[in-house]
Parts: C-alpha cells; structure tokens; sequence
C-alpha cells in the first residue's frame, strides 16, 4: 500500500523513490546501448545545442541522490547522533570515490617510471585525473561530499547554496574553467569542478524529500518548481 506522499508500508522504505530510481537506471542503460549505434533517434544521444533525453539522465541521479541522502542522514542524525551520522557519510562518499576512480580508471597509460618522471607535477595532474576518474560515480561522490555541511539545513539555506555553487561555476567558466576544460582531455559531465553545477539537481532532491514527506501536495509543488528549473 501507499498513501499520497509516496510513502509504503515500511518506515524505512519510499516507494517512489524506489520506483524513480529503476527508471533511472533503465534510461542509463537505455542510452549507453544507443549511444554506439550508427542509426538512433538524435533524442537519445548527448548534444551541445539542447537537452535531449539522453541529457536528462545525470541530473536524475542526483536528483534521487539528493532525495536519499537527506532521507538517511536525518534518520540516523537521530539515531546515531550527528557526529557518528557525518563520519557514516564521508566514509562512503570516500569509498564511492574510489570506487569511481577504480571502475573508470586513469587517464593514459604508462610503459616506465621515467615516463612520469619526465613531465611536472601539472601536467601529469592534468593528463591522469582531468577526464576519466571524473565521470557518474566520482561525480556523485564529490557533489555529495560538497552539499554535506547544507544537506540537513532549513530549506532556505540549501537553495542559498544552490545559488552561491552556481554562481561560482559561472565565475570560474568566465575566468577560464570552461575553455581549460574543452581542450584536450576533454573533461566528462562538468570536468573536476563539475559538482559545483550537480549541486542543483541533488539539491533539488533534498527539497522534494521534504515535499514527499511532508506535504500533500507534492505533485503540485513538484511541477511548479521543475516548470520553474526547465524556465
């Protein structure tokens, strides 16, 4: 059974939640067969120039990552208290991390030790962390990392943080960030400081986890403000 907000049976469980993150995942796997297809509706490929389907997928893995995290920190804050609740999270927003690092791996390769030797410290940064450890998980576990002080704040501090992380996103694109990042090695999602614009959708998530738990009229208040997100 479930009532209006979404909720089961279970304390411990919310059904829409649940149901939204399978149909994540199933867009994602959706749109990693197809995107090495010859012959596909351009709707399901990444572009430059629009949001396509294949584009909505990242923002609702944060979306979910978002609604889920602000969900378990506040119930184990409770149980555990705050301190043990935050070391939890840190820990796997670490283990994420370098599970992130472990499956997408390095950039480049390496036949000798003189190989690395001969480069400086920037250029071996640039060469073997700008692209390819920087992709889904990483992403999630460094955006997770930055929005932790906020997830557990009033709403009005968490939008504020929205705001101040995009506004430094724009600020550093304007100073370079964003021509550094498409020069080869392109970076992947946003590039290293892609969490500063990840921080909206997971954001987003935590909002709509007090919606869902709280208020009757979530379906409401939820195509409002993605009406006024899409604007």
């Amino acid at each position: 059974m479930r009532n209006v907000s979404g909720m089961n049976s279970s304390p411990d469980r919310i059904a829409s939640l649940d149901q939204f993150r399978g149909y994540t995942v199933l867009g994602m796997f959706v749109v990693n067969f197809v995107g090495g297809l010859q012959h596909v509706p351009s709707v399901l490929l990444h572009h430059h120039t629009y949001c396509s389907y294949a584009d909505t997928i990242m923002p609702q893995f944060l979306l979910a990552v978002g609604f889920g995290m602000r969900l378990s920190l506040l119930r184990r804050r409770e149980r555990d208290g705050t301190a043990a609740a935050y070391r939890h999270f840190v820990s796997r927003c670490l283990g994420l991390m370098l599970l992130g690092i472990v499956v997408y791996h390095l950039t480049g390769s390496y036949q000798k030790w003189s190989e690395i030797q001969e480069q400086s410290l920037g250029d071996f940064l640039l060469k073997t962390f700008k692209r390819h450890p920087f992709e889904a998980l990483t992403h999630i576990a460094v955006t997770s990392l930055w929005v932790l002080p906020v997830i557990a704040a009033a709403g009005w501090v968490r939008v504020l943080f929205t705001v101040g992380s995009a506004g430094l996103h724009v600020w550093f694109s304007q100073a370079g960030y964003y021509t550094w990042n498409m020069t080869n090695p392109v970076g992947i999602d946003g590039g290293p400081l892609g969490f500063l614009t990840w921080t909206i959708p997971l954001i987003a998530g935590s909002l709509a986890h007090d919606w869902v738990v709280s208020d009757s009229r979530v379906v409401l208040r939820s195509l409002l403000a993605g009406g006024f997100l899409m604007a």
